[in-house]
């Protein structure tokens, strides 16, 4: 997805015009939609403030990755199996030697997951036992 499109579609999930976002980030309206439009680029500070503001990465707001976020913050084990489809589910281009993985194997690799995730729950449980 192009720089342009992402912003577009982060914005929308906001809710917000682009004359309200343009004012919550003290951007010009008109240099906010060139943004969009891909008129214009802004600079890498920019970016960074719009990373920030939408609660993503900057390779995901530039269009380089298809994960929200760079880096896995640290997640509870009651989150995890949530975190883990939304992994797999944001994996829009997911490949294996090349080739797309269909949804049918990326739900085998999601219940792979959630099975290893269960085994190691398990024998951490164990080991605090002993």
């Amino acid at each position: 997805m192009s720089f342009p499109s992402r912003l577009r579609q982060l914005r929308s999930e906001t809710g917000l015009t682009q004359e309200e976002l343009s004012k919550r980030l003290h951007i010009n309206r008109t240099t906010y939609a060139h943004y969009e439009t891909g008129r214009r680029l802004p600079d890498m500070e920019t970016i960074r403030m719009l990373a920030n503001f939408f609660d993503c990465s900057v390779d995901y707001i530039i269009g380089e990755s298809n994960m929200r976020k760079s880096k896995q913050e640290d997640t509870s084990p009651e989150e995890l199996p949530k975190s883990l489809e939304e992994y797999v589910k944001q994996a829009d281009e997911l490949t294996l030697y090349g080739d797309a993985v269909s949804e049918k194997h990326k739900k085998a690799i999601l219940a792979a997951l959630k099975a290893a995730y269960e085994a190691v729950i398990k024998a951490n449980e164990e080991d605090k036992n002993k």
